[in-house]
């Protein structure tokens, strides 16, 4: 049989386990995260830390009332 090579990239591998999809749902515990930090720590460190991008953090915060 032919034998297939694994490749492992590890920057790739951490960026599969910290992908979201678009539709993704936000858990209760990150609502309450944003509904804390939002507006009260720089956007980029929320991006970094829910692994999403600004406008579904914004998006978000739109929908709880945060703004």
């Amino acid at each position: 049989g032919i034998m297939s090579k694994t490749i492992v990239i590890p920057e790739l591998e951490e960026a599969v386990k910290c992908y979201r999809p678009y539709k993704y749902s936000w858990t209760p515990d990150e609502i309450e995260v944003l509904k804390k930090y939002y507006g009260w720590v720089p956007l980029q460190r929320l991006i970094e830390y829910f692994h999403r991008s600004g406008p579904s953090i914004h998006k978000k915060a739109r929908e709880l009332k945060l703004e």
